[in-house]
C-alpha cells in the first residue's frame, strides 16, 4: 500500500499540507479515540492525516466513538477485508485529500442512534477497493456528504447499501442498494451520475428527490419486493438515459405532487405513478417489459403521464390509465406528438390528451369505463380498441387511419360524447361480440372512406356525417335509444354507400333521418339495404333495398328526388311513403307493396318515371286524399288504390296497367281520379274499378288535351269518363252486378275497343250514359249474367248520349234461341240493344210492313240487313229468305 499512498501524495504534491499516515496498530477491535491504538501513538484526526487500517489477518472493528467529535483528515485507507469501520450516531468524518480506500466495510451509525452519522468529502474523491459502505439508520442520521464542488466517485468495485441519505455529488461505477426490509436510502441534495447500478431490494426502498441522475450508462434496478421511490421534492428529479429496471415483486413509485422528468429511458416491470404524481417523459420513453400504471392507488387526485417533446413511447410494455376521467392522463402539450410504437400497449380507463401516432396497441378494457381521447388528433396505423365492457371515447378529434388503422369494438363500446364533432378518416371499424360503435345525443361524428365492418348506434340528437363514401358491413341504427329528438345519418358528398350492411331507421317522422348536403347524391349498393321507418331526405340512388317493415309506421321518402334501380318496398304491415319527389325508376326498378302493407304517395304532388309499382296479397299502392301522383313509363302489376281527392296522372309517355287500379278506394264524397295527359295511353292487361257515382269516381283529360284507354284493359265498377278519351280497351260497367258508366265531353269507342255490357234483366244491364258526343266503334259484347235467359223483344238502352255516331264493327255476343236475333237501334242520342225475331228488321217488336220496307231499303243500299241470308251476295236469294222468314212469323 505504500505505493498506492506515494502514489495519492504525489497527486497532491502542490499541497503545503505534509501527509501523514496513522496505521491501526493491531487486529483487534477498539476505538478511533485512544492514541495507542495507532502506530505511531497519534489520533488522526487533522487534514494533513490519513488513517490506515490495514492489518491482517482478523476481522475486527474500529469504532468513530464518542470520544472523538468530527475528525477531518487526508484520507481514509482501509487495505483489509476483515477490517470495519463503525461511525456511531453523533459522529462524523471527513474527508479532506481525496482518498478514501476501502477494502472493508464502513458503517454509518452502526449504533442505531437518532443522532447523525456521516461521511463528508470536502474535495472530489473516488472511492476504490472492493469493499462497502453500509448506511445503518433511515433518513438524516445515516448520510453521505459532498462540500461544494466536490464529487464522490463510487469505484466500480465498490458498493453503498442499507438506509439513509446520499446527499454528495455522486458518480456510481460501483452499487447503490438500498437492501434493509422497509428502510429508505435516499439519494437527494445534489447531482448523480450512475454508471453503474442502483438497486432496491428485499423490502429496501431507493428514494431519489430533488436531483437529476445522469443514467446514461447505468442501470436503476428493483428485486425482490424492493421499492424505486420518487417523492415531492424541488426541483424535480431528472433521469437521463440507461435503464430502470424492475424484477420479482419490485416496483417504481412516483409520489402524488412529484413529477420526476425521464430523459430517453429504458423502463421494465412494475412503473406506479400515484394520485396527484406526473411521470414527464423527454426524448421517448422504452418500455420494454411491464406496466406503468397512472394512479396505480386509485386516488381522486390526478396522476399523469406527460411527453414534454416529441418521441416515442415504444417497447413491448404497457401503460396502464387506473382510474376514470381526468385521474389518470397521458397528455402532451400542443405542438408535441407522441410515436406509440408497435407492440407497446396503452389500456385501461382515463384520458389520453396527445397528438399521437399509433402503431401499437389503445385499449379499453374496464367494464363500464371509459377511456377518453381527447383534445389533440391521432393517427392510428394500429388498433385502437374497446373490449370486456370498456369504453373508448372519442372526444372532439380526428383520427386518421388512412394508413390501415383500426377501431375495435370487440365486446365493449368506441362511443362519441356530446359536444364538438369528432373526425374518423379511413381504415376500419369493427365491432364483434355485441361490441357497438355509439354516437350519443347532441354529438357529432364525421366518417371520411371509412369501412364498418360492425354495428352503429346514432343515438336521438346525435348525428353522422359521412364523406368519400363507406362500406358497410354491419347495420347503423338511427335513433337506437328511440328517443324524441332527431338522429340523422348524413351524407356530405356524392358517394356511395356499399356492402352487405343496414341502415335501420328506428323512429318515425324526422327523428330518424337520412340526409344529403345540398348538390349531393348518395349511391345505396346492390347489398346494402336502407329499412326502417323515418325519413329519407336524402338524393339517392338506389341499387340496394329500401324497406319499411315496421307494421303501422312510415318510411318517408322525400325532400330530394331518388333514383331507384332496384327495389323499394313495404312489408310486414309497413309503409312506404313516396312524398313531394320525382322517383326514377330504371326499367329494373320496382316499387312493391308486400302483403298487409301500403306504398302511400300522400297530400301534395309526386311523381314516378319508368319501373314498375307492384304489389302482392292485400297489400298496396295509395293516392291519398289530396294527392296527386303522376306516372311515366310505369307497369302497374298489383293494386293501386286512389283516395277520394286524389289524383293518378298518366304522363304522355303512357303508363301499363297489369294490374287493378281502385279509383275512390276509400269511397269517399270528394273526386278520385285517373287523369289521361295530351296524347297520354293508359293501356295494359290490368283493370280499372271506378267504385262511385256519378262523378266521385272519374277517367279524365283537361280541356283540350285528349288520351287514350287501352290494351286487354278493363274499365270496371261505375264512375264517369270525362274529357276527350278514345277507348281501345274494353269498356265494362259494373262490377259484381251490371252498374252504369256515366261520360262528358267527347268519347270513341276505337275499333280495337270493346263495349261489354252485362245484362242480369233489362232493368238490370250495364250503360255508358251522360252527355258527351259518343262515336261509337269496335265491338260489342253483350255478355248474361245471374241465371239471365234471352227473350224476344227484352230491350236494353246501353248508351245514352248528347250525340251518338259511327257504329260498332262487330257485335261479339251469346247465342240465342231459334228464331231470336240481336238488333241494334240507333238514334242521334242513344242505342239500344235488342232481342227479337229475326225477320223483325226495324226492332220495333212486331212484324208488320215497317219490316219489309226496312228490308226493301237494306237492300237497295246494298247494306245491312239486305243480305239477309249472309253470304255477301246481295240477290233474290235474300228477298226470298225474308219473305219466308217473314211468312212464318216469330216463335
Amino acid at each position: 500500500m505504500k505505493i498506492w499512498r506515494m502514489a495519492a501524495a504525489a497527486g497532491l504534491a502542490a499541497s503545503s499540507i505534509a501527509m501523514a499516515d496513522s496505521d491501526w496498530a493491531a487486529a483487534v477491535s477498539g476505538n478511533w479515540s485512544v492514541p495507542g491504538n495507532w502506530n505511531p501513538a497519534d489520533v488522526p484526526d487533522s487534514a494533513g492525516e490519513t488513517a490506515t487500517i490495514d492489518v491482517a489477518p482478523g476481522t475486527y472493528t474500529v469504532t468513530l466513538d464518542a470520544g472523538m467529535s468530527a475528525p477531518t483528515i487526508f484520507g481514509l485507507d482501509i487495505g483489509h477485508s476483515g477490517a470495519q469501520l463503525d461511525v456511531i450516531g453523533g459522529r462524523s468524518l471527513t474527508i479532506d485529500g481525496g482518498l478514501f480506500h476501502n477494502e472493508g466495510l464502513v458503517r454509518l451509525n452502526s449504533n442505531n442512534s437518532a443522532s447523525d452519522a456521516f461521511v463528508l468529502f470536502n474535495v472530489s474523491t473516488t472511492l476504490t477497493g472492493s469493499g462497502k459502505i453500509t448506511l445503518m439508520r433511515t433518513g438524516a442520521d445515516s448520510r453521505i456528504e459532498s462540500a461544494p464542488g466536490a464529487v464522490v466517485t463510487v469505484g466500480a468495485d465498490q458498493k453503498i447499501d442499507g438506509r439513509g441519505e446520499i446527499n454528495a455529488a455522486l458518480v456510481n461505477l460501483g452499487v447503490i442498494e438500498s437492501d434493509v426490509a422497509g428502510g429508505v436510502l435516499s439519494l437527494r441534495v445534489n447531482d448523480k451520475v450512475n454508471s453503474g447500478t442502483m438497486t432496491a431490494r428485499s423490502t429496501g426502498t431507493l428514494s431519489i428527490s430533488g436531483i437529476a441522475v445522469d443514467n446514461t450508462l447505468g442501470s436503476i434496478l428493483g428485486a425482490e419486493s424492493g421499492v424505486v421511490r420518487f417523492p415531492p421534492d424541488s426541483p424535480e428529479v431528472q433521469v437521463t438515459g440507461g435503464v430502470v429496471s424492475m424484477q420479482d415483486a419490485a416496483r417504481v413509485e412516483v409520489l402524488g405532487s412529484s413529477a420526476p422528468t425521464f430523459d430517453a429511458v429504458t423502463i421494465s416491470g412494475a412503473f406506479d405513478v400515484l394520485g396527484g404524481g406526473q411521470l414527464h417523459v423527454r426524448n421517448g420513453l422504452t418500455q420494454s417489459t411491464g406496466t406503468l400504471t397512472v394512479n396505480s392507488n386509485a386516488s381522486s387526485s390526478d396522476a399523469i403521464l406527460r411527453f414534454v417533446n416529441s418521441g416515442a413511447l415504444d417497447g413491448a410494455g404497457t401503460v396502464r390509465l387506473a382510474r376514470s376521467g381526468g385521474d389518470s392522463q397521458l397528455v402532451a402539450d400542443a405542438g408535441i406528438t407522441v410515436t406509440h410504437a408497435s407492440g407497446h400497449t396503452i389500456s385501461g380507463r382515463g384520458t389520453i390528451a396527445a397528438a399521437m401516432i399509433n402503431d401499437g396497441l389503445i385499449r379499453s378494457d374496464i367494464g363500464g369505463a371509459s377511456l377518453i381521447l381527447t383534445t389533440y388528433d391521432i393517427t392510428n396505423n394500429a388498433d385502437i380498441e374497446a373490449s370486456g365492457g370498456g369504453q373508448v371515447d372519442l372526444k372532439s378529434i380526428t383520427i386518421n387511419q388512412a394508413g390501415g388503422g383500426r377501431l375495435l369494438a370487440d365486446g365493449g363500446t368506441l362511443r362519441v360524447p356530446a359536444g364538438p364533432a369528432a373526425t374518423i378518416g379511413g381504415g376500419e371499424i369493427e365491432t364483434l361480440n355485441s361490441g357497438l360503435l355509439q354516437v350519443d345525443s347532441s354529438a357529432s361524428l364525421s366518417l371520411d372512406g371509412v369501412t364498418l365492418n360492425g354495428n352503429a348506434n346514432i343515438q336521438g340528437g346525435g348525428t353522422v356525417s359521412v364523406t368519400g363514401g363507406m362500406a358497410l358491413n354491419g347495420t347503423i341504427v338511427v335513433n337506437a335509444n328511440s328517443s324524441s329528438s332527431d338522429a340523422i345519418l348524413h351524407i356530405a358528398d356524392t358517394s356511395a354507400i356499399t356492402g352487405v350492411g343496414t341502415i335501420l331507421m328506428s323512429r318515425s317522422s324526422s327523428d330518424s333521418q337520412f340526409t344529403t348536403e345540398p348538390g349531393e347524391t348518395v349511391t345505396i349498393g346492390a347489398d346494402t339495404t336502407v329499412e326502417g321507418r323515418g325519413q329519407v331526405h336524402a338524393a339517392l340512388i338506389n341499387d340496394g333495398t329500401i324497406e319499411s317493415d315496421v307494421g303501422g309506421s312510415r318510411l318517408e321518402l322525400t325532400t330530394n328526388d331518388k333514383t331507384n334501380n332496384s327495389i323499394i318496398r313495404a312489408t310486414g304491415g309497413g309503409i312506404i311513403e313516396i312524398d313531394g319527389i320525382t322517383l326514377v325508376n330504371a326499367p329494373s326498378g320496382v316499387i312493391h307493396a308486400g302483403d298487409n302493407s301500403i306504398v302511400d304517395f300522400p297530400v301534395g304532388m309526386h311523381a314516378v318515371n319508368g319501373g314498375t309499382i307492384s304489389s302482392a296479397g292485400t297489400g298496396s299502392a295509395r293516392v291519398s286524399s289530396s294527392g296527386v301522383l303522376t306516372l311515366d313509363q310505369v307497369t302497374i302489376s298489383g293494386s293501386l288504390d286512389i283516395f277520394g281527392s286524389g289524383t293518378l296522372v298518366v304522363g304522355t309517355a303512357g303508363v301499363t296497367n297489369d294490374g287493378v287500379i281502385v279509383v275512390n278506394s276509400n269511397a269517399s264524397a270528394s273526386d278520385a281520379r285517373v287523369q289521361l295527359s295530351d296524347g297520354s295511353t293508359l293501356a295494359g292487361s290490368g283493370q280499372i274499378i271506378l267504385t262511385r257515382l256519378p262523378t266521385d269516381s272519374q277517367i279524365m283529360t283537361s280541356p283540350g288535351e285528349s288520351g287514350t284507354l287501352a290494351g286487354d284493359m278493363r274499365i270496371t265498377g261505375q264512375g264517369q269518363i270525362v274529357g276527350d278519351v278514345s277507348i281501345a280497351c274494353i269498356l265494362e260497367p259494373g262490377m259484381t252486378a251490371p252498374a252504369t258508366i256515366s261520360h262528358a265531353g267527347t268519347i270513341t269507342f276505337d275499333p280495337a275497343g270493346w263495349y261489354r255490357v252485362r245484362i242480369a234483366s233489362t232493368s238490370s244491364h250495364g250503360r255508358f250514359s251522360g252527355s258527351a258526343d259518343v262515336t261509337i266503334g269496335g265491338t260489342l259484347n253483350p255478355v248474361f249474367e245471374g241465371g239471365y235467359t234471352p227473350v224476344k223483344n227484352h230491350f236494353f238502352t246501353i248508351i245514352t248520349a248528347g250525340s251518338v255516331a259511327g257504329d260498332f264493327d262487330a257485335i261479339d255476343a251469346p247465342a240465342l234461341p231459334d228464331g231470336l236475333v240481336y238488333r241494334l237501334v240507333k238514334t242521334a242520342t242513344s242505342v239500344d240493344l235488342r232481342i227479337v225475331c229475326a225477320p223483325d228488321l226495324n226492332a220495333d217488336g212486331s212484324l208488320d210492313f215497317f219490316d219489309v220496307q226496312t228490308f226493301l231499303q237494306a237492300f237497295s243500299a246494298q247494306s245491312d240487313p239486305g243480305d239477309y241470308n249472309e253470304d255477301d251476295v246481295f240477290n233474290f236469294f235474300d228477298v226470298q229468305a225474308f219473305l219466308n222468314a217473314f211468312s212464318i212469323g216469330c216463335p
